[in-house]
Parts: C-alpha cells; sequence; structure tokens
C-alpha cells in the first residue's frame, strides 16, 4: 500500500516531466544518488530532464546529475544484439518502465497513466504527456550510440558512433525498437552507449542525453568502425549530409561545444530548424549500416519513413498511423490529416533560445477531455499524499 501511495505523489509530481531510455545498464538509474533507498531508486525522473546551456563536464552524458559516479550494478549491461533489434523502454520515470517496482506500475504510456489516443492530435503540442510533439508524425527521433571503452571517463564525443535510429521515437509510448546492424564485440568490461534526443520544437530548444554500460552480444564480426564526423543540417539536399559513421549531436550547450549549428536556418515547412536524428541530418531510419572503417555498407537500413504507408509499430503493442513514405515531406503536409501545425516558438530564429514552454492558458486549451482528467486525478493523488506523509 506505501509503494502505491508513494508512487501516486511521484506520478503527480511528474505531470510536466520528459524522459529517458530505463532499463539494464543504465548510469545514474538512481538520479545521480546511488545510496538512495529503495522508493527513490523505483522512482527516479530526474535522469530524463533536459540539457540546455551546460558546459561540456556537466552536460556530457548527462554528469551533471552525477551521472558518471551513479553506474550500473557490477555486471549488469545494457544487451546490443548484433544484426537483431533492441527492445528498450522510454518513460517520463523508472516506475513507468518495468525496471521499475518490478512493473507493478506499467502501463505502456510514459506517464503512467491510460485512456491516450496514440494517434492523438495536438496543434499546440501535446503537453499531457509532455512530449515536445504535437501527433506521432511529428516526432523528432532518437538514437543509440557505441563507443568501444570500457570505463565511462575515457569515453569521448569522439569515441561515440551513432549505430541505430528510430525516427519514430519517443512517443507517447513505452516500448521501442532499435535495429544493430553487425557491429563487433565488445572489450571484455564491455562498451560504454548513449541514448540521445532533440525534440522539434514544443518548448525549449534543448536535448536529451544518457549513458549505458552496454555490450554487443552474438557478434561475429571482427570490422572496426570509422572515426566520427559531426553530422550537418542537410535537409532536402543529399550531397550535403555526412556520409558514414556520425557523432552524437551537441546542440544549445554552452562555451561553444555545439557540433551542430541550424541558427537562422528554416526547415522546409517554413518553421525554424533544430538538428534531429531523421532525414534532415543524414541519419536513415533504423541500422546504420556505413559506419565502419572498411567503408562497405554492411546493409540496407530503412530510409526516412519507411512504414509501407500503413503503420510503424513503436515495439509495443501499439500501432501508430504515419505519412505514407512514397510522399515528399511537403506532400505529406498537404495529404496527411495531421497538418503541419503553428507553434509559439516558431516566432523566433533558434538563436534567440526562445522555444519556452507553452502558457498555462495554452496548455489547458491543448489537453484533451481524457488528458484533464487524469491532471485532476494526479492532483488529488498528491494532496492524499500530503495529508497522508506529511508531503514527503
Amino acid at each position: 500500500m506505501l509503494s502505491n501511495i508513494i508512487f501516486l505523489a511521484a506520478s503527480a509530481a511528474l505531470a510536466r516531466a520528459h524522459g529517458t531510455i530505463w532499463g539494464p545498464g543504465m548510469y545514474c538509474a538512481n538520479e545521480g544518488n546511488p545510496n538512495a533507498d529503495y522508493p527513490s531508486k523505483q522512482n527516479s525522473y530526474h535522469t530524463g530532464y533536459p540539457l540546455y546551456q551546460l558546459p561540456w563536464d556537466q552536460f556530457w552524458l548527462n554528469n551533471n546529475r552525477n551521472c558518471k559516479n551513479d553506474p550500473p550494478p557490477d555486471g549488469e549491461f545494457m544487451e546490443v544484439p548484433a544484426n537483431g533489434v533492441m527492445k528498450v523502454q522510454f518513460a517520463s520515470a523508472r516506475a513507468h518502465t518495468n525496471y521499475g517496482w518490478d512493473g507493478k506500475f506499467y502501463t505502456g504510456f510514459v506517464d503512467g497513466l491510460t485512456g491516450y489516443d496514440v494517434n492523438m492530435n495536438e496543434p499546440n503540442c501535446v503537453t499531457s504527456p509532455n512530449i515536445h510533439a504535437q501527433n506521432a508524425s511529428m516526432v523528432a527521433g532518437s538514437a543509440f550510440a557505441i563507443a568501444y571503452k570500457s570505463d565511462i571517463n575515457d569515453v569521448g564525443l569522439e569515441d561515440m558512433v551513432v549505430f541505430s535510429v528510430n525516427q519514430h521515437a519517443p512517443w507517447i509510448t513505452v516500448d521501442y525498437e532499435y535495429e544493430v546492424p553487425d557491429l563487433p564485440a565488445c572489450p571484455d568490461g564491455g562498451c560504454i552507449c548513449a541514448w540521445s534526443w532533440i525534440p522539434n520544437g514544443c518548448g525549449e530548444a534543448n536535448m536529451f542525453l544518457n549513458a549505458y554500460r552496454c555490450k554487443v552480444t552474438g557478434a561475429t564480426s571482427q570490422r572496426t568502425l570509422a572515426k566520427p564526423q559531426a553530422p550537418v543540417y542537410c535537409e532536402n539536399d543529399d550531397s550535403a549530409c555526412v556520409k558514414g559513421a556520425k557523432q552524437l549531436m551537441v546542440w544549445h550547450q554552452a562555451d561553444g561545444i555545439d557540433n551542430i549549428n541550424v541558427d537562422n536556418r528554416k526547415q522546409a515547412s517554413g518553421k525554424w530548424a533544430s538538428p534531429a536524428y531523421n532525414d534532415k541530418c543524414g541519419f536513415a531510419h533504423g541500422a546504420q549500416t556505413d559506419i565502419f572503417a572498411d567503408g562497405n555498407d554492411s546493409g540496407s537500413s530503412s530510409s526516412g519513413n519507411n512504414n509501407g504507408g500503413a503503420s510503424a509499430s513503436t515495439g509495443g503493442n501499439v500501432n501508430v498511423a504515419l505519412p505514407d513514405s512514397s510522399t515528399s515531406s511537403e506532400e505529406q503536409q498537404s495529404t496527411s490529416s495531421w497538418e503541419q501545425p503553428t507553434s509559439t516558438w516558431e516566432e523566433q530564429p533558434a538563436s534567440t533560445s526562445s522555444w519556452s514552454e507553452p502558457s498555462s492558458s495554452s496548455s489547458s486549451q491543448c489537453r484533451s477531455r481524457a488528458s484533464r482528467r487524469s491532471l485532476r486525478a494526479r492532483n488529488a493523488h498528491a494532496n492524499h499524499r500530503r495529508a497522508s506523509h506529511g508531503g514527503l
């Protein structure tokens, strides 16, 4: 009973939270405090907060939350199956995945609630849950990268090679799949992996990043990865895209550490540009098969919106309708029932860093009836929690 009350209070506090990939092998599973008590560990959520205008030592691998000093237990790894598919869980808190409370509060949605329509469309951005998109077609994409080093303190940006991209993640659901190329085995102590996400608007112009101790399973390849290059923004101009192995993107951080710049550029839609793990920055959907030092492509990765014109599975039990891949992005905007929405942040260029969270008035207009009911429920749970446990 106590765990239920603690979880419900945590859910109420997470109404405006963001998210990360939770699971075995992750750094910062305990929000940078490996000595935290059990309930606190199970309800961890700060690890999924965004990174913005941070110096390198705080930004890199989410270390502003002491993440490098909060490693996974000895012998615990995130498994990366060579030529296979990684199945992972994204949520606003550990408790909303099978990695927290033994899955007791898993609902399949990122905030642990139920009743959401996976095909919802909120022209002014979905705010409940806060997922930085207007609908599934506006999801910017996310990526996994790998460094063939075992000590997280030895890993730099130049060591991390993006090996998998899911252009349809994250959305409001928890379960996702990332295709893996023919990766070689890791050193005996494992590799260091990272997951990264840069949303396309709907809030402050920030990004998300977290680290994992990982190991490649089923590896037979002896190939080595090429040195990764910084990506460039290349929407509608494939010739300008960086080919081969690419770095993770660093954007809107402090001290000149960014490795991609889209200031004063606009997307084809007319909105101010933001980098993303999709075709706009040269990242194909699926396994990145062009990352090897021998220069040979190990196979064909999926194209940007390669979903057969029907639906794309996020990796769980939910199918989300997506635009037909046979049409261009401009045609999709005109033929899809999800028109390219306008948003408050688009009136200013990215260089002004003026992507602010929607105002409370616009947020309330934006929520569906189901979302408003969920919000009232969260507030009621929080009030009950404070009354019963002194506001803990």
